[in-house]
């Protein structure tokens, strides 16, 4: 006869942080459709009835994660802001937050960006949503010099561009240090192609 996981009474707001997390690593591995309710209980430690006292479903917990995740990079880029002098290296410490932030949890990065296997158009479209939101942050950055829809779309060609080369950076195997990958990614961003081709040539 299978063993029952033995459960640890726990305050229910850090039972529910320990079930987010497994649950980020579960889906971060498997996708969100390969993932049941019965793996994320497993891997947590629990009975599934203890995971249902929290999330109603696998859709909600997933939501769950979502928010988590938003939450923690946007705790990660103002951290590294707090000691910015200026626009400019508001920017860059803003860029390095983002790196360092899946640095230390790779699997939020698999979990936003790393699989396209999601069929269920509302986790699809809530998704979408998570990703827009960190566009429109950027965008509201930039929105002293340039009108709202000017704003958007340097954002999301500048949020294209750091995502290019975290997706890079992580299937790499994160062989460069963050600092290093945000600074290269830093320079793009704040100074064109034509600025970094001017860098580089002038290093070698």
């Amino acid at each position: 006869m299978a063993s029952t996981p033995t459960v640890s009474r726990l305050p229910a707001s850090e039972r529910r942080e320990q079930l987010l997390e497994n649950a980020l690593h579960v889906i971060a591995r498997q996708g969100f459709h390969q993932t049941s309710m019965n793996d994320v209980a497993k891997k947590a430690g629990v009975t599934k009835p203890v995971l249902y006292q929290h999330f109603e479903s696998k859709q909600e917990m997933y939501f769950s994660v979502l928010r988590e995740i938003l939450g923690q990079v946007q705790d990660s880029i103002d951290s590294h802001r707090k000691s910015s002098s200026g626009p400019l290296e508001w920017v860059e410490l803003g860029i390095l937050g983002f790196f360092k932030f899946f640095e230390n949890k790779p699997d939020a990065f698999n979990f936003l960006y790393g699989r396209a296997d999601i069929q269920d158009a509302e986790v699809r479209d809530e998704l979408r949503k998570i990703q827009d939101n960190m566009t429109l942050r950027l965008a509201k950055n930039f929105s002293v010099n340039f009108d709202i829809e000017k704003s958007v779309a340097a954002a999301s060609g500048a949020f294209g561009l750091i995502l290019g080369v975290l997706r890079h950076w992580m299937q790499d195997g994160q062989r460069k240090s963050a600092e290093e990958m945000a600074n290269l990614t830093s320079k793009m961003v704040t100074r064109g192609i034509a600025g970094l081709i001017e860098d580089l040539n002038q290093s070698s």
